[in-house]
This record gives structure tokens, sequence and C-alpha cells, in this order.
């Protein structure tokens, strides 16, 4: 999130003096933003919480914007937190943000070993995101599209007629079209004599032997001749 966003956030949340009054402004105030947090944005948020349980909440309301993180900057939100019981339920909110598998990093934000093996039980269960795009909480990556990378050659979603990329100077429908009227001709039966119209051209309304094919329409004398096209 860019910097001025955030510090209007951190200023509504730090201008409250009691913990439901700093709940109501982050909530309201992320409601009304856009962009993802980063870790060290998260930690200032938190130091605004005296409390472990609002620092809970915190992170509970902080965890569908967070960015991809590391091990070690999720050490570093946890290390917040004043016991370690509350630690494993923050941990639980963020950990599918968690990018890597750096279990010393994340061991370093804990004192008793009990809490340590919780901890690595939540990293290694964490729920993994579905499908082929970046994961839950990350913003748009670049070179990203919603559905995927676009391959090479490729647009980044399916063509309606696969292998079949548009305006590649072939047919774009699934079968060949009604008029398959070689490259500079124009795109309508032969006249009856057996030649093309260039493109630009038409054939004469009614097929008088006065006008050959090819011959502009603009070269008719006169203006068109009477009950034509009616």
């Amino acid at each position: 999130m860019d910097e001025i966003s955030f510090d209007n956030i951190k200023r509504l949340v730090s201008s409250q003096h009691f913990e439901g009054g700093k709940l109501d402004a982050l909530r309201s105030s992320l409601g009304c933003s856009s962009g993802y947090l980063s870790a060290d944005q998260v930690v200032q948020l938190l130091q605004q919480f005296p409390f472990d349980d609002g620092r809970t909440k915190c992170v509970e309301m902080c965890a569908p914007r967070l960015y991809g993180i590391t091990c070690h900057q999720a050490a570093s939100i946890l290390r917040i937190f004043s016991f370690d019981k509350s630690k494993p339920r923050a941990l639980e909110l963020i950990a599918c943000h968690i990018t890597d598998n750096n279990l010393e990093a994340l061991d370093s934000a804990f004192d008793f070993q009990s809490e340590k093996k919780r901890a690595r039980e939540i990293l290694v269960n964490r729920a993994r995101p579905v499908g082929p795009g970046p994961q839950t909480g990350f913003p748009p990556q670049p070179g990203n599209y919603p559905t995927g990378p676009a391959q090479s050659g490729q647009y980044p979603t399916p063509a309606p007629y696969p292998g079949i990329p548009p305006y590649s100077g072939r047919n774009p429908y699934p079968a060949p079209g009604p008029y398959e009227a070689p490259p500079g001709t124009y795109p309508f039966p032969a006249h009856e004599g057996g030649a093309q119209y260039p493109a630009g051209n038409v054939p004469p309304p009614d097929g008088s032997p006065d006008t050959q094919p090819g011959t502009l329409f603009s070269s008719f004398k006169g203006f068109p001749r009477p009950g034509f096209p009616f």
C-alpha cells in the first residue's frame, strides 16, 4: 500500500484511545482504501494495540490484504505478541501467505518448544491456493493474468476458437467462410462472365453490357436508370 494511504490508516487508528475504537477505525479505513499491506505495515498497525486480544483481531482484519511474505517476515509479526499462546492463532491467519518453509526463522519467534512444534505443524499444513494463479492474498503480479501467465504466441485467455488467433490473416470463423475470394478481389461471387470485381468496384446494377466487369459504379453516365434500385 502506498505510504499516504497507509499513513492515513495508521493515524486514524492511533487517534483512538480504546481498543474497540481502534478496531473500528482500522475496519472502516481498510474498507475505504486500496492496495495490499506489507509485513512491516502490519507490524506498525499491531504496535497500536496494547494487548494480544486486540492484536489478534488486527491480524484477522489485515490478513486478507496481506502480501506474500517469508517466514522471516512472519516471525517479525509474531514477535509483537506478548505471549506464546497468542502466536499460533496469528500464524494460522497469515500462514496461507507464507511463501517459503524456513522453519528456523519461524522458530525464532517462539520461546517454548511446544509452541515451536505447533508453529511447524501450522506451516506444513497451511492452506494451499487452488489453481495456477498467485497465492491467496497476493496482489496482481507483473506478467500474470487472472487465468495465469500468457504463453508464447497465445492470448492470456482462451480464444473463442482454439488454435486460430484473431486477426492473423486467416478466417476467424471455425469453418471456411461463405466467400473464399483470392487476395485483392472483391468477396462476392464472380460476374457471370467469370471475372472478379477488384476491391472498391461493384457489378453493374442490372447486368447491362455497356458496363464491363471491373468498371467503377461512379463511371456510370448520369444518374442510375429509372427503376433502380426500385
